[in-house]
């Protein structure tokens, strides 16, 4: 088992400091993955690929090799698009 690489992000407007996986970077890690954000591994999707299934708060998100999946300040787990995280967040020491 290899260890993930967890990076830290912070928003550039709010300042928040979150806590970031790159799925595609981590990809033959996804039960890791899983693991991590507490979430759970399926296949799915356009190219039946292994997909991770994250719940907040009551809702269920799905994330893909094109996802990172974040951990907010409250603890709460995210996926979210590259061009959308990397247009939110930057990467901190």
């Amino acid at each position: 088992m290899s260890k993930l690489n967890v990076r830290k992000f912070q928003n550039t407007k709010t300042k928040e400091v979150v806590e970031a996986v790159y799925f595609f970077d981590d990809v033959s890690d996804v039960d890791e993955i899983a693991r991590w954000c507490s979430g759970n591994v399926r296949k799915g999707g356009r190219f039946d690929r292994e997909l991770v299934t994250i719940m907040t708060n009551g809702s269920v998100y799905v994330a893909t090799d094109e996802h990172w999946i974040f951990k907010d300040s409250r603890g709460d787990f995210y996926p979210s698009e590259n061009e959308v995280f990397r247009g939110i967040y930057e990467e901190v020491a």
